[in-house]
């Protein structure tokens, strides 16, 4: 098995950085995308899922742009720009290794381009594992809107799932979604990322691929509620006392295993 750090170049425009692991003339490859204001390269699930892999496959751990070790400017992030980032993506491991297709593992919102590319492209792809898939963008974007605002004005008031239509107001939510500069955690994001998402789920696209899918959601994901997923999307391994990331060891245990033999 070698590991390269390699450098290719993003229909974005920016050149986008990642881990190339090779075995001996693999026969299969494993993309792996991380989710928002994460990366792909150093995320212990994607790490570990790797290690299990058979001699056979090649693995390739990109950073979309603006994230990680990638060029490009995180505020500029939309469904669409990430979709770009992929298909170069694909291209490349494909061109690398010789392969015909390859399957992919995404984790929250990088199952929402995965679905574009799935339905312009579906030869290209084998299998899919989606971890705790931010597909229902429509609904979750609104559901972290309320969140953000109750922290606010009501810090003792919990927001879940079940109650956050009773405290949205969707027209601070369509003014909200036009701000620009929008400060995150680690970055800023601008309007393009709501305006573009605030009414589409990506799910049911991902839903007609299900025989090929693997979904794996943790019971306790507060930030993408199993509920939120209206359609079934394949497979499900429901983790128990799972959060969003899935990484801590007790919630490895029951998941990664099941993942290498569903890829194999």
């Amino acid at each position: 098995m070698t590991k390269e750090l390699v450098e290719f170049e993003s229909k974005n425009g920016f050149k986008l950085s990642g881990i190339l692991e090779m075995g001996v003339n693999p026969e299969k490859g494993l993309i792996c995308l991380h989710g928002f204001e994460r990366t792909s390269i150093t995320e212990v699930k994607f790490v570990k899922l790797i290690r299990g892999l058979p001699d056979n496959f090649a693995s390739f751990r990109f950073d979309f742009s603006g994230s990680g070790l990638s060029e490009g400017e995180f505020e500029n992030t939309t469904v669409q720009s990430l979709l770009r980032d992929l298909e170069s993506a694909i291209e490349y491991l494909i061109e690398r290794t010789g392969l015909k297709h390859v399957s992919i593992v995404a984790h929250s919102l990088a199952a929402c381009p995965l679905s574009l590319y799935i339905n312009k492209h579906p030869e290209n792809i084998d299998k899919v594992i989606l971890i705790a898939p931010a597909t229902n963008q429509k609904d979750l974007l609104r559901y972290w809107f309320v969140i953000s605002q109750m922290k606010k004005q009501d810090p003792s008031l919990t927001i879940t799932w079940g109650n956050y239509k009773e405290y949205l107001d969707d027209e601070k939510f369509e003014m909200d979604c036009k701000r620009e500069g929008k400060e995150l955690k680690s970055n800023c994001i601008n309007s393009g990322y709501f305006l573009s998402g605030k009414e589409v789920d990506y799910t049911e696209q991902l839903s007609q691929f299900k025989e090929r899918v693997l979904h794996i959601h943790g019971d306790n994901d507060q930030a993408v509620p199993l509920a939120s997923l209206k359609y079934n999307i394949g497979r499900q391994v429901i983790v128990i006392n799972g959060d969003h990331d899935l990484e801590r060891p007790s919630m490895q245990s029951q998941w990664i295993d099941q993942a290498v033999k569903f890829l194999d």
